[in-house]
């Protein structure tokens, strides 16, 4: 999973720096700051997500949802493989197989990127 985790987050890097790059001088400006971009989302998953239609803004409000949306699926596997027991260790598989192919169709949207690769495909 790491490999797809490092190319997720390489090309949420990629997006950002050319939505920031959009932006020029507001970037720091727009929904009151970088720190705004995560309270966006909320901090608790549970924040509203005010539309900004399709523009810069938005890619970075997106952004920052699938950083939340990998971090979350990476602590719900730590957290399966830690409390896993021999009697569940095949939910605690399940669990993970199914976070991987969620990040697998997140990877998607990036297939015509040189370092997608074919094994990735949901």
């Amino acid at each position: 999973m790491s490999d797809l985790v490092l190319f997720l987050e390489a090309r949420l890097d990629e997006d950002e720096a050319a939505a920031r790059a959009a932006l020029g001088g507001r970037a720091e400006q727009v929904a009151g700051g970088p720190s705004a971009w995560a309270e966006t989302v909320g901090s608790d998953g549970q924040g509203p997500v005010p539309f900004s239609g399709t523009g810069p803004e938005r890619l970075l409000v997106e952004c920052e949802a699938k950083r939340r949306i990998i971090r979350d699926m990476q602590e719900q596997v730590s957290f399966a493989h830690a409390e896993a027991d021999p009697h569940r260790s095949a939910s605690a598989a399940q669990m993970s197989q199914g976070l991987y192919h969620a990040l697998m169709v997140l990877a998607t949207v990036y297939a015509g990127h040189p370092d997608y690769r074919d094994g990735w495909r949901p």
